[in-house]
């Protein structure tokens, strides 16, 4: 129970910018939760998802720079690799340690999804004038395919939008806009009806960025002030700073709930 607390209370530090100390949280469950179940010395299943998504707020910001940069961006050094690397290792661990883990859909489906974003982020991070292997991107729509199908059938349609909204992601670098759209039009469905304002958020900021639509970005910045949602502040503000050369006839979605 003392390790599950500190992990929520590690979300919740994540959730409001406090990057540092979520990290510290989650490593203080982590020893907590080890000093019972030593033969799992780690978090587990969504324990694990969640200080995963924390690791990954580095890599996903790099991602986004990378993709909104007209020049080339060379994201590639050691560090990057390294987080990239251990949530690998963290999610294999996952599914070495728990034999019940394929039978769980939603546990199997937020792992890969872990495994999908570690994919995409590695995909961007070669650079714009870097060629993208074809194995490389097979791999990550792969691991989106299965992670959004799973997430589907699990009926958990909180974690659904999680993976659309990185199947859009990918899906824009593979030039399928009319798919990303879909995706993030579909996230948006889920998300309104809860309502879930930190989906909501992130629905904005990724039209916003996807579609160098200044309106979205307004809306980003609007929701993300009222929710106190300062993990995005650092994506947030490096959107706006790109977004002053953006022109003023952007390509603006015409999905319902833009607004």
């Amino acid at each position: 129970q003392e390790s599950a607390a500190r992990v929520a209370l590690g979300n919740a530090f994540e959730q409001v910018g406090r990057h540092s100390d979520a990290l510290a949280c989650f490593r203080q469950a982590e020893i907590t939760r080890t000093k019972v179940h030593s033969h799992i010395p780690q978090l587990n299943s969504f324990s694990n998802f969640r200080y995963c998504d924390a690791l990954l707020v580095i890599p996903e910001r790099t991602a986004w720079q990378s993709l909104m940069s007209d020049s080339s961006f060379a994201v590639q050094n050691v560090e990057l690799e390294g987080i990239l690397r251990e949530v690998e290792r963290r999610v294999a661990l996952c599914f070495k340690w728990n034999d019940h883990l394929e039978h769980d859909i939603l546990s199997s489906a937020i792992s890969r999804l872990t495994l999908a974003r570690v994919a995409v982020y590695r995909l961007l991070s070669v650079g714009a004038e870097s060629p993208i292997s074809s194995s490389a991107l097979d791999l990550a729509r792969r691991l989106i395919s299965v992670a959004t199908e799973r997430l589907m059938l699990s009926g958990q349609r909180d974690y659904i939008p999680y993976g659309l909204l990185t199947r859009a992601l990918l899906r824009k670098l593979e030039l399928d806009v009319a798919g990303a759209r879909s995706d993030l039009g579909e996230a948006w469905q889920i998300a309104e009806r809860g309502p879930m304002r930190l989906h909501l958020a992130d629905i904005h900021l990724h039209r916003a960025r996807l579609f160098r639509d200044k309106e979205e970005l307004k809306r980003a910045r609007v929701l993300i002030q009222q929710c106190g949602y300062w993990r995005r502040k650092d994506e947030l503000e490096d959107a706006e700073e790109v977004a002053q050369n953006w022109p003023n006839n952007i390509e603006v979605g015409s999905e319902k709930g833009t607004k």
